[in-house]
């Protein structure tokens, strides 16, 4: 059926009703009656009834959508001027998912870091009773007889082919002198 030639028809029979009453309704209903043919213009009422019922769902799903994202385009900025929600959310979704992919590697660098604090944390408690000792008799075992270059030795005699000591070798070195001092200083007392 040519909808464009059943409207047209349609709004012929309204004219002509206004025009000339019932009698130029009758004439236009027959043109419309031969138009659906027998039984035709019952049909043609089911078959726009369901069509009426098929765009109702559509207009439901749409009012429901336009519901849901209404502030899609209450909060639309600049750049998302002209476009169709459904394009700005997947770009917003799109940037959240970026961004959540940034702060997961973040998040993982900063485990990391945090294993690395805690590593040097462990290494500061260490030092701790060397510095505690230390403190006790700061004078005395600077001018005392250990000699930390002699443990600095020992420490790049561990590695080969160095020729310098780094800095960490002489820190451990110093290390090495405090310990030994300490375990001195216990055996004599204890």
């Amino acid at each position: 059926m040519d909808n464009s030639k059943l409207k047209a028809l349609l709004e012929n029979e309204i004219k002509l009703y206004e025009d000339d009453g019932i009698n130029g309704w009758a004439e236009a209903d027959r043109e419309l009656c031969e138009y659906l043919g027998d039984e035709g213009f019952s049909k043609t009422i089911l078959a726009l009834i369901a069509e009426n019922e098929r765009l109702g769902r559509f207009e439901n799903a749409y009012t429901e959508w336009s519901d849901k994202t209404e502030w899609v385009q209450a909060s639309a900025e600049p750049r998302d001027l002209g476009k169709h929600r459904a394009d700005v959310l997947k770009a917003r979704i799109d940037q959240l998912r970026a961004q959540r992919d940034l702060l997961l590697e973040a998040a993982v660098l900063d485990a990391e870091s945090i294993d690395t604090i805690r590593a040097e944390c462990e290494a500061l408690r260490k030092d701790g009773p060397r510095l505690a000792f230390l403190m006790q008799d700061i004078d005395g075992f600077m001018s005392g007889s250990l000699d930390r270059y002699d443990h600095t030795a020992s420490v790049m005699a561990e590695r080969e082919n160095m020729a310098e000591p780094t800095p960490a070798d002489e820190l451990e070195g110093f290390r090495r002198c405090i310990d030994g001092a300490m375990t001195k200083e216990g055996q004599a007392n204890g």
